[in-house]
């Protein structure tokens, strides 16, 4: 990322991210990625061109993220929601994550503030679940290899539905 400016085109998005005209689009850096030696970011970085994050000022997360970062810039949270908008904007923009674990992690994070706010998510651990029959398990694995085809895949169907 190159830049951040305030962008007076967008209207209902909070942010999108903009590549250079002679760089590469989100569509061109994913096949390139894809490809045998894509792996190498050192080689292509000269490629990809610059990206610009483009906010909206109007829309509400940006007011909200221009709040928080009023009141406490270094908190978690501020980060988190900071984040979560340049991860979304990616996203929307066609470009991969570099990390999608971390971005799950922040999403569920602000999910759990909003919905169940200075709850610890990871405490539900304690809900009983009930015992697992491992005769049923392993009978449910050696139906599948004999039966083949459809057959497995109702199976399969059926107990995602459980």
């Amino acid at each position: 990322m190159t830049a951040v400016k305030v962008s007076p085109r967008l209207t209902k998005s909070p942010a999108v991210v903009v590549t250079s005209a002679y760089g590469w689009s989100a569509n061109m850096e994913r096949i390139m990625r894809a490809q045998a030696l894509g792996a190498d970011d050192g080689k292509a970085a000269y490629m990809r061109g610059s990206k610009t994050l483009e906010v909206n000022p109007r829309h509400a997360l940006v007011r909200e993220l221009r709040e928080r970062h009023g009141k406490a810039p270094e908190a978690k949270e501020t980060k988190d929601l900071a984040s979560a908008i340049f991860e979304v904007a990616l996203l929307e923009s066609g470009f991969p994550l570099d990390d999608a674990k971390a971005f799950a992690g922040r999403v569920h994070a602000l999910l759990g503030a909003v919905h169940a706010p200075g709850a610890d998510l990871a405490a539900l651990a304690d809900v009983e679940l009930p015992p697992a029959d491992e005769g049923d398990a392993a009978a449910a694995t050696k139906g599948k290899k004999k039966k083949g085809g459809a057959a497995a895949a109702d199976e399969d169907a059926a107990k995602d539905e459980l």
